[in-house]
């Protein structure tokens, strides 16, 4: 009985989850983006500038060496809270080499109440 109640308590607290309640002033930043493949140069510049969408992870590494692994399905597009920070992104699809990076490797800000967008782009060789 008493694992029961227990592991009811412990479905309450993930049900009604660790948000911010409402009205509720953030201390995280938003990111959202999307992990896209570019077909290489033998394509249109249209479809190169677009991409095409993967499924893969994304890897969110912090400048004090935290790390934070995205999941993301085929419609290639991830959205999170962070903590305010510099970053770098990087991933790809499961296997692939080299790793796809955002801004070419260049570090991003997160900061409080923002909504920062990033693309993560790999390359077809």
């Amino acid at each position: 009985m008493r694992r029961l109640i227990a592991s009811l308590a412990i479905v309450g607290i993930l049900v009604t989850g660790f948000g911010v309640p409402v009205g509720a002033v953030s201390k995280n930043g938003h990111l959202t983006g999307s992990l896209r493949l570019s077909p290489g140069t033998e394509v249109s510049v249209a479809v190169a500038k677009a991409g095409l969408p993967i499924a893969g992870r994304v890897v969110l590494r912090s400048s004090e060496g935290r790390a934070t692994v995205i999941g993301v399905g085929k419609s290639g597009r991830f959205s999170l809270n962070l903590r305010p920070g510099t970053y770098t992104a990087f991933g790809g699809p499961p296997g692939w080499f080299p790793e796809c990076r955002a801004n070419d490797g260049t570090a991003f800000k997160v900061t409080v109440g923002h909504t920062l967008k990033i693309e993560v782009w790999c390359v077809a060789m």
